[in-house]
This record gives C-alpha cells, structure tokens and sequence, in this order.
C-alpha cells in the first residue's frame, strides 16, 4: 500500500513569495547555465514521454489497451532529469508503477513499449530491450512484498556494482510515491554504504503557487532522514534541478559516500487515463506548473528567433 503522507501546509505567500517556515531550504534558488543545445534535449525527452502518456490514455478510452495505464502527466522533468544526470552504464531499478518516463527516459523504443501496453505482455522485448539499457522492472514494492525480500535485491545490486570492473557504478532506485516497506532497504543501504540513489515523486494534490510545489515531506522521507540517510528534496518543476540534485547523489554515491534520498517534488495533472481531476487541474496555470511549457519557454528566450520556433517544432 503506498504512503498517503501528504501533510496539508501553508502555500506559497503570493505577496512575499515567501516559503513557508517548513519548508525553508526545499528549494534554494539555483542559477543554470544550460546551452540551447540542452535544453532542446531535455525538452525532447519530456515530450516524448508525455505524447506517449497521452496517446496511451487515447487508446485506454478506446479500448485498445484492457489495464487502466497508470499515468504520471505532469511529472515528466523527475525521469528526464535524472535519465540526464546517470550514466549509460549505471543501473536503474524501477519499482514504480509509473514506469513509463524512467523507460523512455533510458532509451526503451516506445513502439516496444505500446504494444506491451496493448498486449499486457512485458515479458519478451521490452524485458529483453530494458536489460540491454542496464535496467531491471521489478514488481511494485507494496504490502504484498516483504521488506526482507526488497533488502535482498538492494543487496544483490550493490554487490553486483562493486564487483564490476572499471569506473564505480552507481544504481537508481526509481521507487515512485514511496511504501513504508522501502524504508528497511533505505536503512540497509545506508549502513553499507551501497551506491545507491532513490527516487521519490511527491506527487503534490495541492496546486502549485508560481511554479513551486508546497507538499509536506512524506513519512518515507522523514524517516530515513531521521535514521540517517542522506534526504534531499528537490524542485520537480524544474528538469534543470532534477539533473543537478540526482548528478550530485549520483557523485557521492560512486565516490563511496552512501546513498540518498531524493524526494522530487512534483505535481500530476492526470495519475490515470479517466482521471476526474484532470478538466479541474487544467485550467492552471500551465506555464508556471508545467515543467514543458517552461522548458519551452526557456528555448524560446534564449533563441528568440525563427530557427529556434523550427527546432521546437522539429522536437
């Protein structure tokens, strides 16, 4: 069963802009200097992941595919940043049950990936393609799989990547909203020290104020914060600071310095393919929450011409 551990908190002051006290530190200003070039990459992998999204909750509606898709539109900067932060070589565990950004993120041809969808079989390609991209797909980790058994996969990944020759190698846990029975791997990890990075997606039911998500901490993240793990929280509106907070975790976990916590603070315009939240939340004010449209935005102000309108376009 996954957490339900959002806290109701105080929202951004819109006269000050001014955070509120708890969450002082949440998201320190933070100044990018991403050329056009990478913009426009991290900009296509969004896209990517949210026409495909799109198109799988069209053809859920149709009756193509017979399983409601979990969806995670809105949330698309949390696998783009950290797929832009990780090595080819580096591993990546997903135990979400929104997998779908971390897939095309790493590089699972989504033709692969629909057809499964429609199929309901994960098994044959798109198994044989993740493992090829150095992924694992693994059960989402709910009350349905002890903790015990969760430790023993951490366990077997971390030895995996110490016994590797070459560079360290370091392993991301894309754990989506959190369960509590993550906690005994988080505590394992950290008391060996194993190079690994977990993902959270604090998936934030309250609308965002200028851009920026003022959920509480879940109860996952306070926890392992109170048992040690290294927590870091971090501004999923923005790809930018996804890359930068999941390529300093990756860092310190290659150097030998244990793993982290990244809780990502995001918000879902739409978690299923017949979600009835989806009319209210889109009339919001997209080009603050959306983390394309500011991605677009950005392009457009750094081009700031035709050839740049061409190349989104292209995109």
């Amino acid at each position: 069963m996954f957490i339900a551990a959002f806290t109701c908190s105080p929202t951004y002051d819109t006269k000050t802009r001014t955070m509120p006290e708890h969450l002082n530190g949440v998201h320190p200003e933070q100044s990018f200097h991403w050329s056009e070039a990478e913009e426009l990459r991290a900009y296509g992998l969004m896209l990517l992941i949210r026409r495909f999204e799109e198109k799988a909750a069209q053809l859920y509606a149709m009756g193509e595919i017979a399983a409601l898709p979990l969806l995670a539109i809105g949330q698309e900067a949390v696998a783009a940043g950290v797929s832009l932060a990780a090595r080819s070589d580096d591993e990546v565990l997903i135990s979400s049950s929104r997998p779908h950004g971390f897939m095309l993120a790493r590089g699972v041809e989504p033709e692969l990936l629909m057809n499964a969808l429609m199929s309901q079989d994960t098994d044959t390609a798109v198994t044989t393609a993740s493992a090829a991209l150095h992924m694992q797909l693994l059960k989402p980790v709910g009350a349905h799989k002890p903790s015990s058994e969760l430790r023993h996969q951490l366990s077997e990944t971390s030895a995996r990547l110490a016994a590797n020759a070459g560079p360290q190698q370091a392993a991301i846990w894309a754990v989506g909203e959190g369960s509590e029975t993550h906690l005994e791997g988080i505590e394992a990890a950290h008391a060996q020290r194993w190079p690994l990075v977990f993902v959270v997606e604090n998936a934030s039911v309250a609308t965002p104020e200028f851009g920026v998500c003022t959920a509480g901490p879940t109860a996952l993240y306070q926890r392992s914060r109170d048992a040690g793990t290294a927590c870091v929280h971090v501004k999923g509106l923005d790809v930018r600071a996804v890359q930068a907070a999941a390529a300093t975790a990756l860092d310190q976990a290659r150097q030998g310095g244990g793993p982290t916590l990244l809780e990502i603070m995001t918000y879902r315009y739409q978690g299923h393919a017949n979600s009835t939240s989806a009319p209210a939340r889109a009339s919001q004010r997209r080009d603050e929450t959306d983390p394309i449209a500011k991605a677009r935005a950005r392009i457009a102000r750094l081009g700031g011409g035709i050839a740049t309108e061409a190349r989104l376009k292209e995109v």
